[in-house]
């Protein structure tokens, strides 16, 4: 679970490229750009604020990792109150930041930065450890993490044609595949 913000797209100018000539380079066609330069240009368009506006086979996978009825129960009403914000700041710099709020009362963020192709850490919303790795395919965004028990969770995040995020979550290796999708709605900014 993410959150994610563009540094423009919080209601910001972009930085200005006249004093950079790094970031003039991958704001172009230039060719010299790497494959990886060209890939993150892709992704640009998960920068911003977003909000659930549709959960699909949540129960299913929190039954296979193991949750209860009840934190099943909870889940569901957290996920359908998440709030999701994506930075990239040009440096290959991401940051993700996940907001649930189960209730009026309560919340829960988590935050994570990381940069694409470099092994990190973070921790989930119940407080355990993961290691993780971040990818870009064309214009998806996937970290692969891997929890402290060795169980891995694939998350993969892009912009559909009608301007909706698709989050998902999958178990890699399982047969029937066990995978959460959530569409996201872009906030206004």
């Amino acid at each position: 679970m993410s959150f994610f913000t563009c540094v423009f797209c919080a209601g910001e100018e972009p930085p200005s490229t006249d004093d950079d000539p790094s970031l003039q380079a991958r704001l172009s066609n230039n060719p010299d750009r790497t494959a990886e330069e060209a890939e993150i240009d892709g992704v640009y368009g998960l920068c911003g604020e977003w909000k659930v506006a549709e959960v699909q086979g949540l129960d299913e996978f929190l039954e296979y990792k193991g949750a209860s009825g009840a934190e099943r129960k909870m889940s569901a009403k957290a996920s359908a109150n998440m709030f999701q914000t994506i930075r990239y700041d040009y440096a290959s710099k991401w940051s993700i930041l996940t907001t649930v709020r189960p209730t009026q009362f309560v919340s829960k963020t988590t935050e994570v930065h990381f940069e694409i192709g470099v092994d990190f850490e973070g921790s989930l919303p119940d407080g355990s450890k993961f290691t993780a790795l971040a990818t870009v395919d064309g214009t998806t965004l996937s970290v692969t993490q891997t929890e402290a028990n060795g169980a891995a969770v694939v998350i993969s995040r892009q912009v559909l044609p009608d301007g909706r995020l698709l989050m998902t979550q999958s178990i890699p290796g399982c047969d029937p595949p066990v995978v959460v999708r959530r569409w996201f709605g872009r906030l206004a900014v």
